[in-house]
């Protein structure tokens, strides 16, 4: 179990100085003293997770190995494994350790084969976590038991970098100069090509020439700091190319913005040459309208004068043509109103003496119908019958009148009626009438507001008209004195450019004559100092060559003394005093370098020292030496994708 699995370990390493025993651990909990501090595990189903037996191809492997003992024990347990495998029920097992760590290694080998994967390695500086500050002595304790320092003699011996022959033939045959031109697949290609391109990289180390490439079957593998030199030539050829199509671009944009430029001046020029005709034209047309004007003004006022004459002589002629008709006209009013005044008095004659006619008729009956009644009192009966008689009359005569009397007050009582309702329509009529008027006195008054305020506005409106007028007569004044001197200005500076322009002609002219005596005398100098250059070259070349050999084997020794004191771990006055000869060393040897660097011109400096910046021959010991005396972190990376690793 887990618990006896725990107890096991601290029974057997009880005395063990890295194994830590504390009375509050669980039964499953035990603690380990490492370099970085003490670190606590726990082992629950520990047990379980390891329970991987060893692969079936390494046993029946070793089952036939010719050492008697272990071929007779690994067949002992191939046998076992086959009881245990014909006896064994299934059921359904955990997964262990061994079984997750293949799933995952699966799984992480397809992810990488997927990408551009790069692997960082942190150093710690100090266990306060402040910043700014660097512990020394637990750096270099990370960094030796990193293997940093075996990581980097490795690769100093080894080939870190490997690239296949057809991406090394694509990726620098641009590198070839002219006229080279290899033949063959890609594998004697690419052979050519290193060969032309590394040509004097080759060093001397103990009498064995040691090259800076391997060819293999399918791949070429490069020391450390020949695929950097050939990915900074490359580099360098790429930005010269860039720079050159980067120009034709900014031409071709300066070209194109030229001709815009000069477009639109010509349309300025268009424009401004229409403003001037325009106003020319304006000039002329009020001109020829203010002729118009005047012309039209004294033909309109002759033609006014000749109407005025013939409307007098008309009126005059009319007067006279109508006072005989009006002389007829008024015998004819008085006639008439004689013979309406005779026949209104004859209608008026005659109404009277019908009237008159029935007054004396009825003062005549009432006269009878006294004289009966004084009668009918005075009566006696002999004359009775003479009285019925005359009563008879008188009643008859009395109903007749009563008759007419009762039609009368019929005729008058429908004529009532009558003029009643023609009343009753007129009163409905005047109350519309009414409203309708006191309606049209309200519009009245608003029409009469309006117009006041629109004879307020019309006067307003006249008043800013006639100062519109003024203005614009004064801007066009202001306008006409402006493109005056505007013209002049531009006459004045018409003549001065081209005075200018002339002047600049022979200036150039002149100039191009003792550019051209310039010119030749530069080459010839030129050509005298580049032969004088390159003789300097070649010797310094040698010179650097030197000091890179004993620069490196310094480098080898002041390694070796390093990684004995390291090893050690006692004496530090000695590594920190060899890290303070390996500062002064490659202090000195950065100013040689700069030196021979200030002696020679920037068109050399890239054949002269290729790759310094970046990785070269002694790269690598300079690396370790920098990291273990400045004390900067590490970062070792992979690069799949170029077949390429870096530290």
């Amino acid at each position: 179990s887990d618990e006896s699995f725990v107890y096991k370990i601290k029974m057997i390493h009880k005395d063990h100085k890295r194994l830590v025993y504390d009375r509050l651990q669980s039964p499953t909990e035990f603690a380990v003293r490492h370099f970085a501090g003490t670190v606590t595990y726990d082992a629950t189903k520990a047990v379980e997770r390891n329970t991987d037996q060893l692969p079936k191809n390494l046993s029946d492997c070793a089952g036939q190995s010719s050492n008697k003992v272990i071929r007779y024990g690994f067949k002992m347990l191939a046998a076992e494994r086959a009881k245990e495998a014909a006896n064994f029920k299934k059921k359904r097992m955990a997964a262990t350790i061994g079984s997750k760590f293949k799933s995952q290694l699966t799984l992480l080998m397809n992810d990488i084969k997927d990408s551009r994967t790069r692997y960082i390695r942190c150093i710690k500086p100090n266990n306060h976590q402040a910043p700014q500050l660097t512990d020394h002595d637990l750096t270099m304790r990370q960094l030796a038991s990193a293997g940093l320092v075996t990581a980097i003699t490795m690769s100093r011996e080894t080939f870190p970098n490997q690239l296949p022959y057809e991406v090394t033939w694509d990726r620098f045959r641009v590198l070839l100069p002219e006229g080279v031109a290899p033949e063959g697949n890609s594998e004697e290609k690419a052979k050519e090509l290193l060969a032309e391109l590394l040509k004097g990289r080759e060093k001397v180390v103990g009498g064995s020439v040691i090259a800076p490439y391997a060819c293999g079957r399918t791949k070429v593998f490069f020391r450390s700091g020949s695929l950097e030199l050939l990915q900074s030539q490359r580099q360098e050829l790429y930005s010269a190319k860039a720079t050159i199509v980067q120009r034709w671009a900014r031409a071709f944009i300066a070209k194109r913005k030229y001709f815009e430029m000069l477009v639109a001046s010509i349309i300025i020029q268009a424009i401004m040459r229409r403003a001037i005709a325009r106003l020319h034209y304006a000039k002329k047309q009020h001109a020829l309208v203010t002729i118009q004007c005047f012309g039209r003004w004294v033909l309109a006022y002759y033609e006014v004068r000749a109407l005025r004459e013939l409307k007098a002589a008309t009126v005059i002629q009319s007067c006279w043509r109508a006072q005989s008709p009006r002389k007829v006209l008024r015998q004819a009013r008085d006639a008439a109103a004689v013979i309406q005044r005779f026949a209104r008095n004859a209608k008026k004659h005659m109404d009277m003496q019908d009237s008159m006619a029935t007054v004396v008729a009825e003062a005549q009956m009432d006269h009878k119908m006294k004289a009966l009644q004084k009668r009918l009192e005075e009566s006696s009966s002999q004359d009775a019958e003479k009285l019925m008689k005359e009563s008879a009359k008188m009643i008859e005569y009395l109903s007749r009148q009563l008759y007419s009397q009762r039609g009368r007050v019929s005729y008058l009582k429908t004529e009532l009626t009558k003029t009643r309702e023609k009343d009753g329509i007129l009163t409905v009529h005047a109350g519309s009438v009414d409203a309708a008027l006191a309606a049209n006195k309200l519009e009245v008054q608003k029409l009469r507001r309006t117009s006041v305020n629109l004879t307020k506005q019309l006067n307003e409106y006249k008043s800013d008209k006639k100062g519109a007028r003024e203005a614009l007569k004064e801007m066009q004044d202001i306008y006409i004195t402006e493109m005056h001197e505007q013209e002049s200005r531009y006459e004045q500076m018409e003549t001065s450019m081209r005075e200018e322009i002339e002047e600049l002609k022979e200036d150039i002219e002149f100039m191009s004559k003792e550019h051209a005596k310039e010119v030749a005398h530069l080459k010839n100098e030129a050509l005298s100092a580049k032969s004088e250059h390159r003789e300097e070259v070649t010797q310094l070349r040698g010179e650097l060559q030197k000091m890179e050999e004993s620069h490196e084997e310094d480098m080898e020794k002041m390694l070796i003394a390093l990684e004995a004191a390291q090893e050690e771990d006692k004496e530090e006055t000695q590594v920190r005093e060899l890290n303070q000869c390996i500062e002064t060393m490659i202090s000195t040897h950065e100013s040689q370098i700069e030196e021979w660097r200030s002696v020679v011109c920037e068109n050399c400096q890239a054949p002269l020292f290729p790759g310094k910046e970046k990785s070269g021959a002694g790269s690598a010991s300079r690396a370790v030496a920098e990291k273990f005396a400045k004390d900067h972190n590490t970062a070792d990376t992979e690069n799949r994708e170029d077949g390429t690793k870096e530290t």
